[in-house]
């Protein structure tokens, strides 16, 4: 099972994903002061609401926020046992940003356009209204 994390300006989406499928979504506060435990509480409560197991195989997180990384690193490793691999601009992602500087491209946009990639073949918009 995959835990997807959108950590944006306003909201931070956790998404649980199986077999091609999201089980569930959960969205709360960004809080770049939350800590790894306070985190664990809460996605650990709503996991045992859903009749599942505080157990994921994998995370990825798309982070805007990066005062907040830190805490999801410490939430991945104390609780899951799990490094997380964070969405950010690298020449493995596969594909080219045309934006100058290419690093400030956010990983919400590049996790968009390598989800768009996944469905469908260029040339494709996509729009991400996010905080607006």
């Amino acid at each position: 099972m995959l835990l997807a994390i959108d950590l944006g300006n306003t909201h931070t989406v956790f998404g649980l994903r199986q077999d091609g499928r999201w089980l569930h979504m959960w969205r709360r506060s960004t809080n770049g002061a939350s800590t790894e435990d306070e985190l664990a509480a809460w996605l650990g409560e709503l996991f045992g609401l859903a009749d599942l197991e505080f157990k994921v195989d994998a995370v990825v997180c798309a982070s805007v926020v990066p005062q907040a990384n830190d805490s999801i690193e410490r939430l991945c490793r104390e609780w899951f046992k799990l490094e997380p691999l964070f969405v950010k601009h690298s020449p493995k992602l596969g594909i080219e940003v045309r934006y100058e500087p290419p690093t400030a491209v956010g990983a919400d946009r590049l996790a968009n356009a390598l989800g768009a990639l996944a469905k469908f073949a260029p040339p494709i918009v996509v729009v991400d209204f996010g905080t607006a």
